[in-house]
């Protein structure tokens, strides 16, 4: 009985040590192929930042708002990033505000570039909380309450907008920042009355103009910005008859004035000279 028990115990002992020294080899393979494994370090979170600049069609731009003065004001910025497991938006940027301060636009608290998406930035100026509304499905900005008529002066708002469409890497490769270029969507006017030489004796004064195919003289619009589509305003009366207004240097809300444009109608019942 003895003897039996132990090489039972014998048996048993046997056993285990050689499960130890299975297991010894596995765990000294396992971690000689860890080793063996390149390492990943992890990637640097990277914050999103801005730069502003404001486009002019002529060399010497009538805008109330150019590079000369943008810094001044602040912008509105919304994004949306999409990333390749999923077709729907995802809102990054919601109406956040950029105030140029220390030389850079800043904006807090800070986002960071999802290296495995692509944006889309809207961006518009000057800054608003009442007046603006955005659709992430489709990119698309809107401006509201703004006035058909201004008269320039310390209370005039001139609107821009931007737009940037590109994936996160593109973004990094070329300068890690959001290039963000401000077109203006109103037009600025200014009548002036021109003399004939022979009439340099005469003094006129102008007592109103009268302007064709432009909005009604009392008014809002809404503006809808949309980058992969036509932007345009809405919710414009234009005036069924000439539109009468002592406004002689102001910005109007209307999309199809230009240079060429047949908007002012002057008549002479308008000018008072002497007989």
């Amino acid at each position: 009985m003895t003897k039996l028990l132990k090489d039972i115990h014998r048996h048993t002992l046997c056993r285990s040590l050689m499960s130890v020294a299975a297991y010894s080899v596995l765990l000294f393979t396992a971690i000689s192929c860890a080793q063996d494994m390149p390492s990943t370090p992890e990637q640097e979170q990277i914050p999103i930042s801005m730069s502003a600049s404001a486009v002019e069609s002529i060399a010497s731009s009538r805008a109330l708002i150019t590079n000369n003065n943008l810094q001044g004001v602040h912008l509105g910025v919304y994004a949306t990033k999409t990333v390749a497991s999923s077709n729907s938006p995802i809102l990054v940027f919601n109406n956040v505000e950029l105030e140029y301060k220390n030389s850079v636009w800043d904006y807090s608290p800070k986002r960071y570039w999802d290296r495995t998406a692509s944006y889309n930035f809207v961006a518009y100026a000057p800054y608003s909380v009442a007046n603006t509304s955005y659709t992430p499905s489709t990119n698309t900005l809107t401006i509201s309450n703004i006035p058909y008529w201004q008269t320039i002066n310390k209370d005039v708002t001139d609107y821009l907008v931007a737009k940037s469409s590109n994936s996160a890497t593109n973004y990094l490769e070329a300068s890690g920042s959001v290039q963000l270029q401000f077109s203006h969507i109103l037009s600025q006017f200014t009548v002036r009355i021109v003399k004939a030489e022979n009439q340099s004796d005469l003094e006129y004064k102008v007592k109103k103009v009268d302007y064709i195919n432009v909005p009604a003289s009392n008014g809002t619009a809404k503006y809808t910005y949309n980058p992969n589509s036509t932007s345009s305003f809405s919710d414009i009366s234009i005036a069924s008859s000439p539109s009468s207004v002592s406004i002689f240097n102001g910005i109007l809300a209307f999309d199809e004035v230009d240079e060429n444009a047949n908007v002012f109608a002057p008549t002479t019942n308008n000018l008072n000279y002497p007989q």
